[in-house]
């Protein structure tokens, strides 16, 4: 017999209509760059991330 992949208990049912995470927002080249001169500069992290909406 074929084994059937079976659904879990506690599964979320998936929409269609779900956004992406915040935190698994993608930044593009020039955001990055932007990033790490804002780090070096002496930004703190949780500024930098709270302006750009990551981590």
């Amino acid at each position: 017999m074929y084994r059937v992949k079976l659904l879990r208990k506690n599964a979320k049912p998936v929409d269609e209509t779900a956004s992406d995470s915040p935190k698994r927002k993608r930044l593009d080249f020039l955001q990055k760059e932007e990033i790490i001169k804002k780090i070096e500069l002496g930004f703190s992290h949780e500024k930098v991330a709270s302006d750009y909406n990551i981590g």
